[in-house]
C-alpha cells in the first residue's frame, strides 16, 4: 500500500525516505508523524522561552540540537521558529483579526506561541490546513490550559474560513 506525505519539508523527507526503506511505508508515517511533532514541540519551547527571556541564537541552537538527535528535526524546529520570527508582524496582526474579543497580548504565552507556529505553517508552507489544525490542537492540549485546544481549534477555524480552507492563498 502506497502512502501520501502531507509535509512537504525536504528535510522531513528525508526522514520518512529512510524510514519506510527499513519500516514500510506505514509504520514510518506514524513514526514521521511523531518526530514532526517533536520538532514542532521544540519549536514551541523555543519560541515561548524567546517570548520570556532573550535568547541567543547560538542557545537556541543548542537546545534544539541537544532535543532532536536528527539533524532534519533540528532544521525543522529551526524553520518554523525563525518563519514565525520573520514573519510576526503579519501573523500577529492576522491572530488579532481572527480572534474575537481576545488581544494577542492577553492570549496566554503557550497559546500564543502554538498559534504563531500553526499560523505561519498555514500562510508559508504547503502543510495541508486540518493537517496544521490538528497539529496545533495537539500541541495546545499538551502545553496549554483545559480550554486551550477549543480556543486554538476556534481561531485557526476562523483562519481557514477566511481563505476558504486553503493553507495558502490563491495565486492571482
Amino acid at each position: 500500500m502506497s502512502v501520501i506525505i502531507f509535509i512537504k519539508n525536504p528535510a522531513l523527507g528525508k526522514v520518512k525516505t529512510r524510514l519506510a526503506a527499513t519500516i514500510g511505508d506505514e509504520a514510518a508515517l506514524a513514526v514521521y508523524h511523531k518526530l514532526s511533532r517533536r520538532a514542532r514541540e521544540v519549536a514551541l519551547q523555543s519560541l515561548y522561552q524567546g517570548e520570556l527571556n532573550a535568547v541567543e541564537a547560538r542557545d537556541r541552537a543548542r537546545f534544539h540540537k541537544g532535543r532532536l538527535k536528527s539533524a532534519e528535526l533540528v532544521a525543522f524546529a529551526d524553520e518554523l521558529v525563525d518563519g514565525v520570527r520573520s514573519h510576526q508582524a503579519e501573523i500577529d496582526a492576522l491572530l488579532d483579526a481572527r480572534s474575537a474579543n481576545w488581544r494577542l497580548s492577553r492570549m496566554a504565552a503557550t497559546d500564543r506561541a502554538v498559534l504563531r507556529i500553526a499560523a505561519f505553517e498555514l500562510l508559508h508552507t504547503d502543510t495541508p490546513g486540518p493537517v496544521v489544525v490538528d497539529e496545533a490542537i495537539e500541541l495546545a492540549r499538551r502545553y496549554g490550559s483545559q480550554e486551550s485546544p477549543t480556543f486554538v481549534a476556534g481561531i485557526l477555524g476562523a483562519i481557514l474560513d477566511g481563505r476558504g480552507g486553503r493553507s495558502r492563498p490563491a495565486a492571482g
